[in-house]
């Protein structure tokens, strides 16, 4: 990942448009710590380049990313100073030729746009060093490209380009290449001519061998070869000796040939993650300066006691294979601060393990455990353990000396009362111990203080356990899949409690006492599998509740109360008995969600189409016949539709801006933290992990966990939302830049 990055000084933080629509454009200047006159437009909804901007003749940078600018005006090239000129994310078809008269121009991105060719005049931009294309049309490195002695950067990721043209090994300055998410079917023996490269990204394509010139790239420190069609190794990389990181997840490789493997001595990252490996070569082991290693889902059953000359090595994934035996020289790998492990047929660990002062997440998850193995409770640095899906039904006492662990997972194992030791470990934040049977829980389950999130679904408990409403953090509590049949007055003193979910259980009616919970956000009553409620309570009129979820029951009205929440602005009625929609429903103008699908409708209300803030509407699975179903998901609610999507598309703008700024500003543990204080499920997290697996896909990671967080929570996911998560977990400069919601840096992609 290469970016173009200075730290900024912003002359005004708050000025934004005005209602009428004017922009004062001089109140966005601001001065980038080298002195340079920088302008930043972003996320404004403009249609065009201000007019304003083209007469600032000492202006240097130039961001309009995040725009919906359909063309560059012929005026730009009044801009005769300009070096950086930041065009991403907009609605650019065709970009003008005008841009080659800029000769200070040293970085252009036009990321995300609609751009199917490029003007043969940017060969005239002599000093231009970065260009950045990617997520466009082009289908090919046109010859102008070619042209750009000076480029250092070239980003075409995401494009449709099927090869690589002889002209690119002109580009001797050029350091990094990224063409991934092409059509690449093999790389051109070219790019094997341009002896600086360091970065080539190629992931993505359907690549299956590489040109054996590309031992040529003596210098090449980083290749990206995931997502594509190998089904071996290529024996020419083992000369690139310069390599640090080597990136071959999801493929199809089913060997690796030893024999010059360790040439590589200066690898520190390997990812294999993905593959067909059933057998790792005694060779790997002799890079010693490894440092993360991916062996994740392959068919890998033994694990050499090689591995402990990996000495430097800090992170090793190896779930998702058939390993029985962990070799106790892995114990000697002092530096190591996670082991994924998960998914495997383990079922004990060697003693030795206690020797690794610094693990702090540990992935035990899916073996064949039948007790907690004897070294674990000496890993006193452990923060994170999942040890769901074994076959554990006790912990030993000695379990209560992993004081720091933060995150615990026991769901799917054989415990019918929950481990008395667990209840020591006061800085457990999230526990997780569903699916266990009959769980029983203690009177000192009161003293996990620090419990913000507890998962106890699937436990045939036939009461609320009074014990959690003496846990003062608690923000998250599933109580689903349960006997519970009623709540105790108790809950209203769960002042920090924001999401509940009662889901199947045999409540008669629906538990009034839950709107007495201060601070309550989401309540979910999905009773598909549980004894359906028939009414709603009058108490909900005074409830906090912004997101009510009761589909599958039996309910024939929405009660008045209900449409007088103020804060609702999710509501789900689905699967349930409503044979018509009152009037007052119309005046819910926050509401924003709305599933009212699979009910007994004929007809909506006149003015239905005053719930002008809706963003998600499902009305399907009615006999509607005014207005018929047709017309009302394809004609009638179009204008609101199109209200909508503009505001909506803003939105999703300014937060995907946001993601790409974090995703250089978190590393791997404050991201997993962050999504579980965004109540993004472990589960879910896991996936992504998977998914996006090893350090070099960490970005990604976090972009795509992002947007899995707006996708689970809707309208809650928003920017005020996570600018408080931010600040809650001491991310303070991260918060202030995302509030600011202006640019510092403006980061450009590859």
């Amino acid at each position: 990942m290469v970016r173009f990055q200075e730290e900024v000084v912003l002359i005004n933080e708050e000025e934004s448009v005005s209602d009428d629509d004017s922009l004062n454009v001089h109140a966005h200047l601001f001065e980038s710590e080298k002195g340079k006159l920088c302008l930043a437009l972003v996320d404004y909804g403009l249609d065009e380049v201000p007019k304003d901007v083209l007469d600032i003749d000492l202006l240097k940078c130039l961001f309009l990313s995040n725009n919906v600018i359909s063309s560059v005006p012929n005026e730009i090239q009044h801009l005769q100073n300009l070096e950086v000129l930041v065009l991403q994310n907009n609605k650019i078809q065709a970009l003008n030729p005008i841009v080659g008269e800029l000769p200070r121009l040293q970085i252009l991105d036009v990321s995300q746009n609609l751009l199917k060719e490029l003007p043969t005049e940017l060969a005239s931009l002599r000093k231009l060093q970065q260009f950045i294309a990617n997520d466009n049309q082009l289908t090919e490195i046109p010859q102008c490209l070619c042209e750009l002695v000076s480029l250092e950067v070239l980003g075409l990721n995401g494009n449709k380009v099927k090869q690589i043209p002889e002209d690119i090994s002109q580009l001797q300055n050029l350091q990094v290449l990224a063409l991934e998410q092409n059509e690449l079917e093999f790389l051109s023996p070219e790019v094997c001519r341009i002896h600086g490269l360091t970065k080539l990204h190629l992931s993505g394509n359907s690549i299956s061998n590489l040109p054996y010139e590309i031992e040529n790239l003596v210098f090449l420190q980083q290749l990206l070869l995931d997502d594509n069609d190998f089904d071996f190794v290529p024996v020419q990389l083992f000369w690139l000796e310069s390599m640090e990181e080597l990136a071959l997840s999801n493929n199809a490789i089913h060997e690796i040939q030893g024999e010059h493997l360790d040439k590589l001595s200066q690898l520190k990252v390997l990812g294999l993650n993905q593959n067909k490996l059933s057998q790792i070569p005694d060779a790997l082991w002799k890079i010693t300066g490894l440092e993360i290693l991916g062996l994740e889902d392959n068919h890998i059953s033994e694990l050499s006691s090689g591995i402990g000359n990996l000495y430097n090595l800090r992170e090793l994934y190896l779930g998702g294979n058939k390993v029985t035996v962990v070799p106790e020289e892995l114990c000697l790998c002092t530096k190591l601060s996670t082991i994924s492990l998960g998914k495997n047929h383990i079922r004990e660990l060697p003693v030795e393990l206690s020797n690794l002062r610094k693990l702090s997440t540990l992935g035990l998850h899916e073996n064949e455990f039948a007790q907690i193995p004897q070294s674990l409770p000496m890993l006193r640095e452990l923060e994170v353990l999942t040890l769901h899906g074994n076959k554990l039904s006790s912990l030993p006492p000695e379990f209560s000396s992993v004081t720091r662990l933060e995150h615990l997972t026991l769901s799917n194992n054989n415990f019918e009362e929950f481990p008395a030791c667990v209840c020591s470990l006061d800085n457990v934040e999230v526990l997780e111990a569903s699916g266990n049977g009959t769980l029983l829980i203690p009177s000192y389950f009161s003293q996990l203080t620090a419990l913000v999130h507890v998962d106890l679904h699937g436990n045939k408990l036939d009461t609320f356990p009074t014990e959690l409403c003496s846990l003062d953090k608690l923000e998250r509590l599933d109580l689903s899949n349960n006997w519970i049949t009623s709540v105790p007055e108790r809950v209203k003193n769960m002042a920090t409690l924001q999401d509940l979910d009662l889901s199947h259980n045999k409540f008669e009616e629906f538990p009034p006492e839950i709107c007495q919970i201060p601070n309550l956000i989401t309540f979910t009553l999905n009773q598909e599998h549980g004894m359906k409620i028939v009414q709603l309570p009058p108490e909900l009129e005074a409830s906090s509740i912004a997101t009510l979820n009761v589909p599958y029951n039996d309910l024939t009205a929405i009660p008045v109360e209900l449409l007088r929440m103020k804060k609702l602005m999710s509501l789900d009625l689905s699967h349930n008995k409503l044979k018509a929609l009152p009037t007052q429903l119309c005046e819910m103008t926050n509401l924003r969600v709305l599933n009212l699908s699979y009910n007994k409708l004929e007809r909506l209300p006149e003015n239905f189409d005053h719930l002008t803030s809706l963003t998600e509407l499902q009305l399907h699975g009615n006999p509607l016949k005014n207005p018929p179903t047709d017309v009302v998901i394809g004609g009638v609610l179009q204008p609101i539709s199109c209200f909508l999507r503009k505001a909506i598309e803003r939105e999703d703008m300014l937060m995907e801006r946001v993601f790409e700024m974090m995703k250089t500003n978190l590393n791997k543990h404050e991201f997993r933290y962050l999504l579980k204080k965004l109540w993004v499920p472990e589960d879910s997290i896991q996936e992504l992990e998977l998914t996006y697996h090893g350090k070099d896909k960490l970005q990604e990671r976090i972009i795509n966990g992002f947007r899995l967080w707006r996708q689970l929570k809707g309208f809650r996911a928003n920017l005020e939302e996570l600018i408080r998560i931010l600040h809650i977990v001491n991310l303070e400069e991260l918060s202030q830049k995302v509030k600011a919601v202006k640019v510092y840096a403006e980061a450009l992609r590859l």
